[in-house]
């Protein structure tokens, strides 16, 4: 029972990466020839250009960094300035993390692209079309110039190629969700053993949703226990109330001060109104 809440702590604290959405499948060419295509790289998209910033905390319109409203300003590959709900950053986070082990390699194409007067799209292109070609032209060699038959063949070879592709995409992508699962599990079961000691030294907590969020993440974040975590969340709110207290002390005293520094003036009108008496009376 305790653990069930222990999970839906850790499906909060814990995200999924997000599965690549950009491997379309394959469009199905059976039976065509290789089209032949002017690659001149004119009139073709530009390839994305690599991140020129990080992700960039940006305070929101109540002149606060965290909470619901949070943002984070971003530069897009076009370089246009883009504000990204910080609750939906992880899909970006991981994209740069995945652009970091292919930045070296982008620039490579960059630079051969360049030599070919192309951008990267249009080598791309480039180099996918002549392949398809140097294989058409290799099948029809092995079908003694039959075109019919290298159709076929050629049609045939390029499913089996796209099933692999698909094949190989679908298990990378289950090999990252049964990471993440395992991970969940461990951290679940961790939690659930760390609990169990936090409660017995804060009898306080019966229950795992009594923990405040702030020492869970704490404890996640960081990688120590829960109890170490709940005693950093214990010291800083000591240091808030003290805070607190102090300043609440020093207004106190600022306020007595100036009471009292108006009851000591000298009521310059009284003495006045006085000394005028005085003299009329003399």
């Amino acid at each position: 029972m305790e653990e069930t809440k222990v999970e839906s702590a850790v499906e909060e604290t814990v995200e999924a990466p997000e599965t690549p959405e950009d491997a379309a499948a394959p469009k199905d060419t059976e039976g065509q020839e290789p089209e032949e295509k002017t690659a001149e790289g004119e009139g073709q998209e530009a390839g994305p250009a690599a991140p020129s910033a990080e992700p960039e905390e940006k305070e929101d319109e109540k002149g606060s960094g965290g909470g619901e409203n949070a943002v984070l300003r971003v530069i897009d590959p076009d370089g246009e300035e883009r504000e990204i709900p910080a609750e939906e950053a992880a899909p970006y986070v991981e994209k740069g993390l995945m652009w970091d082990s292919f930045g070296d390699s982008y620039a490579k194409l960059q630079r051969l692209a360049a030599s070919c007067d192309k951008d990267v799209s249009g080598l791309i292109d480039a180099l996918v079309e002549s392949n398809e070609k140097a294989e058409y032209n290799r099948i029809l060699a092995e079908c003694h110039q039959d075109e019919a038959l290298a159709k076929q063949v050629h049609a045939y070879r390029k499913a089996e190629a796209d099933r692999k592709y698909s094949e190989q995409v679908s298990a990378a992508s289950q090999k990252r969700e049964q990471a993440v699962s395992q991970k969940k599990e461990a951290l679940t079961e961790r939690l659930a053993s760390e609990f169990v000691e936090l409660s017995k030294e804060v009898p306080d907590f019966k229950e795992f949703k009594d923990v405040p969020q702030t020492v869970v993440d704490t404890a996640v974040g960081k990688g120590i226990s829960l109890y170490d975590a709940y005693l950093r969340f214990e010291r800083s709110e000591a240091r808030r109330r003290q805070a607190e207290e102090g300043s609440a002390a020093t207004a106190a005293k600022n306020t007595a001060g100036s009471m009292a520094s108006n009851i000591d003036a000298p009521n310059e009108v009284m003495e006045a109104l006085m000394a005028g008496l005085s003299r009329a009376l003399n």
